[in-house]
C-alpha cells in the first residue's frame, strides 16, 4: 500500500461524479436482478442497482431493463418501487477495497435529505442547537438515525466483510458532533465501546 503501518496519512475523497438508484417499496424491499430473476429482497448488493434510463431503469450489472409508470414508480415482482438515492459504485467494488485496504469510503452513501435531517437533530450546520438531554433522546424524533445505522449497502457490505448475517446495535444510537481537525489538539477516531467498556 505504500505506506507504514499505524502511520496517519491524509486522503481527499472527491464528491460522487454519479450516483446509482437503488429501487425501493413502501416496506423497505430492494427490487432485485439476479440470476436472471426479478424479485423483492433486503439485500442490497450489486443485485439491487439501478442506473436511471429513459421511461425507466437498467440493471447496472447487464443492461436489465424495468420500465417506468408516468408518476417514475416502477410496478414489478407484485409491489411498487420508488427510486432513491444509491451508492456511487457498485457494492462488490467497495467491499474489494475494504478487504484490499482495511478501509473504504461510501462517498455520500446517505441521501441529502436524510444527512439534513441528521443535522437537524444534532443541531449543526445551520440548525438550531439541539438540548441535549435523557428526557426526549435524539433518537426518538424521527426515523433519521434508524435509516443511517440500516443504510442497505453499508449494511450488505459490513455483513459480507464480517462474514456473519447477525449485525446488531451494540448501544442506543446517538448523535456526537466533531469538531473539525485544527491540528493543534487530539479529536475523536470512530471506535465502539462495546463489549470493552468493562
Amino acid at each position: 500500500m505504500g505506506h507504514e503501518p499505524h502511520t496517519e496519512r491524509a486522503v481527499r475523497i472527491e464528491p460522487a461524479a454519479h450516483r446509482h438508484r437503488l429501487l425501493v417499496d413502501g416496506d423497505g424491499a430492494l427490487l432485485r436482478w439476479a440470476d436472471g430473476t426479478l424479485a423483492a429482497g433486503a439485500v442490497a448488493d450489486d443485485g439491487a442497482v439501478w442506473d436511471a434510463a429513459r421511461d425507466g431503469f437498467r440493471h447496472v450489472v447487464d443492461d436489465y431493463f424495468v420500465p417506468a409508470r408516468p408518476d417514475g414508480a416502477v410496478a414489478a415482482a407484485g409491489s411498487v418501487f420508488e427510486a432513491v438515492h444509491g451508492p456511487e459504485v457498485l457494492p462488490s467494488a467497495s467491499l474489494a477495497v475494504l478487504r484490499e485496504q482495511g478501509w473504504v469510503c461510501l462517498t455520500e452513501i446517505l441521501a441529502p435529505s436524510l444527512v439534513d435531517e441528521l443535522q437537524r437533530l444534532a443541531g449543526t450546520d445551520g440548525h438550531p442547537p439541539s438540548t441535549p438531554g435523557r428526557a426526549t433522546p435524539q433518537f426518538s424524533r424521527g426515523p433519521a438515525l434508524a435509516r443511517a445505522a440500516a443504510e442497505p449497502v453499508s449494511l450488505w457490505i459490513v455483513r459480507e466483510y464480517l462474514q456473519t448475517q447477525d449485525i446488531r446495535f451494540s448501544h442506543t444510537p446517538a448523535l456526537i458532533v466533531l469538531t473539525p481537525d485544527d491540528g493543534k489538539r487530539n479529536v475523536q477516531g470512530w471506535h465502539s465501546d462495546y463489549p470493552y467498556h468493562w
